[in-house]
């Protein structure tokens, strides 16, 4: 799970807790004094109204009124749940003063250039990760000659109007990629349209882009290049991302930068 994630959920829970709290509080200022004491008779219970400790027998309260007995039982627990929720929020708030997710990555990074060559790091920034996984080395598929020519931001060349939108959609969003970088599946190599960073979590995903749906020998071909990922364990939606486009229907920036919010960030 991403921490921040972890720190949200805590935040979340938090925020319950308030509410909880506060909802109690309110139906203990309505509720009435005293408390109940419950006692088995025959087939079912009969209640009495306790206004001190030292009451231990306390008053019966007859059939007519056990609305006032069910108040009273709702008041116990209100007691009960609200000192609960008191403790968890308490421990809460210390655990979320003191935990402080980027402390390991941060003792590295403070460190010189000298000191950190010789280290191993038990982590490593998110800035320094960024940079060894873009750094690494690859070979790219060529280009048939005479094949129109498209260009991203970076002047990095793909092969479709589309690519160049996701690479620069994802660019602009700051998200590392690949593009057409070789994965080894059993015995086949595929080159999936872009490999992505998920930095968060430090997960990599794979987005193929499908532009020509309108084709039905390229509907084919696509069909067994998914099925070889799932063969791998690697499924659409999780850590696969498609897209598709036809002639008639094209993708658009819009398709495109929701797909990045909803996957990769």
């Amino acid at each position: 799970m991403k921490k921040s994630s972890i720190i949200n959920e805590l935040r979340a829970e938090r925020k319950e807790l308030d509410q909880i709290i506060r909802a109690a509080d309110n139906r203990l200022h309505k509720a009435p004094e005293g408390n109940v004491r419950i006692i088995r008779h025959r087939q079912g219970h009969q209640f009495y109204l306790r206004m001190s400790g030292n009451d231990k027998s306390g008053k019966y309260i007859p059939v007519a009124e056990h609305d006032k007995a069910r108040a009273l039982m709702q008041k116990r627990y209100d007691q009960q749940i609200k000192a609960a929720a008191e403790k968890q929020r308490a421990a809460l708030d210390r655990f979320l003063k003191g935990y402080d997710p980027e402390i390991l990555k941060t003792i590295y990074t403070s460190m010189s250039d000298v000191r950190r060559e010789s280290i191993i790091p038990a982590q490593i920034s998110d800035q320094e990760f960024i940079r060894q996984w873009e750094q690494a080395e690859y070979v790219r598929k060529g280009f048939k000659e005479g094949t129109v020519e498209h260009y991203t931001s970076k002047n990095e060349r793909v092969r479709s109007k589309s690519e160049v939108m996701i690479a620069d959609a994802l660019r602009r969003a700051g998200i590392p990629y690949h593009y057409e970088r070789p994965l080894k599946l059993g015995n086949d190599t595929l080159h999936p349209d872009f490999t992505i960073l998920r930095v968060e979590d430090r997960c990599e995903l794979l987005w193929e882009h499908l532009g020509r749906m309108d084709d039905k020998g390229y509907c084919q071909k696509a069909l067994r290049r998914i099925r070889e990922y799932e063969k791998d364990g690697i499924y659409p939606g999780i850590h696969l991302i498609i897209t598709m486009e036809t002639s008639d229907c094209p993708i658009n920036l819009s398709i495109i930068n929701h797909v990045i919010k909803l996957y990769c960030m």
